[in-house]
């Protein structure tokens, strides 16, 4: 049985997302679920309200972005375009909508804004990601919305409302409906595993934001306290699930002990979005013998350079690194690098495409925009990038991501039955003779401590 899909090794990032939101905000009729304090009726005010809020996103980014070309983007008659839409504006939602369309433009994955809190949190029951250039469903939680609309695991979602998911729109697509624009009725178009193709409609369940806030603290306690998992799957392959770089070097060091003892290493980095650059330097440096460029980093007052000092006992056993849609920033660098080195294989899907450094902003929203009565209303916060990354042979992963040397995703039914075919191709390649099957049961594709209902909702853009 045929459970994985060989990709094209080609970049994804296709770009043409000018109306997008235009289209996402008619996935319903009855669109946005309540902000935390949505005007009714006052459409001036939040028009006064929402030409405020791009006159600052202006400012700062003329300030602080660290390329002041842009990318050869006219910000100006990008901003004025903006502005002309923001006068025709009823409410908040589409306030934030209209700035988060402005920043598009930029195509850059650490710009954005994220409106402020709801009182209740929009989810629909379901998690999804781009596999190759298509999107599937990979999590369905039990007895929720998604389950009850007849959605099932290893889907085919074809159009979100009439807009079709692709690998350069989809990230944009998820920070719509769950925090610019929810929607009360997600609209999908699927295609089931049985080749049918049919359209389902799921109502939005409302959850408050004290059990959102509660349930992603103690989420990310137990990613932070359990950061990786290893197994030995033979006498000398040792495979080793890294979830994330956001922790301190020495919460890796057992890790590092385990590799130590094995002749060759499966890192599975699918899933990981990255965090900490010197954790990643940390790691790298325990995988090189010899001392090396990592990366370039560019601001807005000029460049500097990120160095690998490789240990003398380093491992130095043959490597295979595994990566997936959802492998981010410097987890993306650590890829690459080993790529680049011809340390290792590359095996997966395409990786995000989403390395660059960012800083947070707040950005206080007056209740009466130039006029000295009225206090400050509400707070959005403002993603800002403040830095690019080069690697060493000069390439960027921004908007490209890391290309496998062998592009290899699982279709519906490997998602469905919950086998792992990727790692089961990987290990075989290594002498490991491993089945789909078995590969799944290790647990590195599914992560019990996600199966949460607010684990199919995405953290804030």
């Amino acid at each position: 049985m045929k459970c994985f899909m060989r990709i094209k090794l080609l970049g994804y990032m296709g770009r043409g997302l000018a109306g997008l939101l235009t289209a996402l905000l008619a996935l319903s009729s009855s669109l946005h679920v309540p902000a935390q304090s949505d005007s009714k009726g006052d459409a001036k005010k939040v028009q006064k309200q929402g030409l405020y809020v791009l006159d600052r996103l202006k400012f700062l980014l003329k300030d602080r972005y660290f390329d002041q070309t842009f990318g050869g983007l006219d910000i100006d008659a990008t901003f004025k375009a903006g502005e002309a839409k923001m006068r025709s504006i009823t409410g908040e939602g589409e306030m934030f909508a209209v700035a988060s369309e402005v920043l598009t433009e930029l195509q850059d994955s650490h710009t954005s804004i994220a409106p402020p809190p709801r009182r209740e949190q929009p989810e629909y029951g379901f998690s999804s990601m781009i596999l190759g250039d298509k999107c599937f469903v990979t999590n369905i939680y039990p007895g929720g919305r998604a389950e009850a609309a007849g959605l099932n695991v290893g889907d085919q979602i074809l159009k979100f409302g009439a807009v079709e998911p692709t690998r350069g729109n989809f990230k944009k697509i998820i920070e719509l409906i769950h925090w610019i624009a929810p929607v009360k009725n997600l609209q999908l178009t699927i295609a089931t595993l049985a080749g049918k193709n049919t359209e389902i409609m799921i109502p939005v369940n409302l959850v408050s934001a004290k059990e959102r806030r509660a349930d992603f603290k103690r989420r990310k306690e137990l990613d932070t306290a359990r950061p990786y998992t290893c197994k030995s799957v033979s006498d000398d392959v040792v495979a080793c699930k890294l979830r994330t770089f956001t922790v301190e070097t020495y919460q890796l060091d057992a890790m590092l002990n385990t590799i130590k003892g094995a002749k060759k290493l499966i890192l599975d980095l699918r899933g990981n979005g990255g965090g900490f650059p010197e954790t990643a330097i940390w790691l790298m440096e325990r995988l090189f013998n010899r001392k090396l460029i990592a990366v370039t980093s560019k601001t807005k007052t000029g460049t500097s350079t990120e160095k690998i000092n490789g240990k003398s006992d380093a491992f130095s056993g043959e490597i295979s690194v595994i990566i997936d849609s959802e492998t981010a920033s410097a987890a993306e660098v650590v890829a690459r690098v080993i790529q680049i080195e011809k340390r290792g294989k590359i095996v997966g899907d395409i990786s995000a495409g989403a390395v660059r450094t960012a800083r947070l902003f707040v950005l206080p929203i007056p209740e009466k925009p130039g006029s000295d009565t009225g206090g400050t209303v509400m707070f959005a916060l403002v993603r800002l990038t403040v830095a690019d990354v080069a690697m060493s042979d000069g390439s960027r992963l921004e908007g490209v991501g890391v290309i496998p040397d062998e592009g290899l995703v699982p279709n519906g039914i490997a998602l469905s039955r919950g086998l792992d075919p990727i790692f089961a191709h990987t290990a075989n390649a290594m002498g490991v003779k491993i089945s789909p099957e078995e590969a799944g049961k290790l647990g590195f594709v599914e992560d019990p401590i996600r199966d949460s209902i607010f684990a199919n909702v995405p953290d804030l853009p």
